[in-house]
């Protein structure tokens, strides 16, 4: 089962150890609502995927963060394959649905063999994130 930390303080701190893992499939995103008044919808959706990821027998990992007002998740994945099985399906697929209209931001994912600190994943976003586009979706 996945575990998972939910904290959208600034003043959070892990306070587990990364340790080095077996090869894995890490994800980081960052999004932001277009309007305060998509909270609503925007935080219903964020915690229905996160529990789906809590469910998800694949996903090693899934935390959020809050940096300078986007919300920040890092999951961590046997494989890129049982990635994108999570993010084509359940809640996280009503929620990639209805991003486009209540939010912007951007993700990316790549082969990792350890679970970096937040400040280290934040920096990787800002330098390798990409928009997210609905062609990752196909089967919308």
């Amino acid at each position: 089962m996945c575990n998972v930390q939910m904290d959208c303080s600034l003043s959070y701190a892990p306070r587990f150890k990364f340790e080095r893992i077996a090869v894995s499939y890490l994800s980081i995103t960052g999004l932001k609502m277009k309007s305060p008044f998509h909270a609503p919808r925007f935080w219903w959706h964020t915690i229905r995927s996160m529990a789906q990821a809590q469910r998800d027998p694949n996903c090693q990992l899934a935390i959020a963060r809050q940096i300078n007002g986007i919300a920040h998740t890092m999951t961590l994945w046997n494989s890129r394959k049982e990635m994108l099985a999570f993010l084509r399906s359940g809640a996280h697929r009503e929620a990639m649905r209805v991003f486009p209209k209540i939010g912007t931001g951007y993700g990316f994912g790549i082969e990792a063999d350890r679970v970096p600190p937040w400040d280290e994943a934040h920096q990787l976003w800002l330098e390798h994130g990409k928009g997210l586009k609905p062609s990752v979706l196909n089967d919308f």
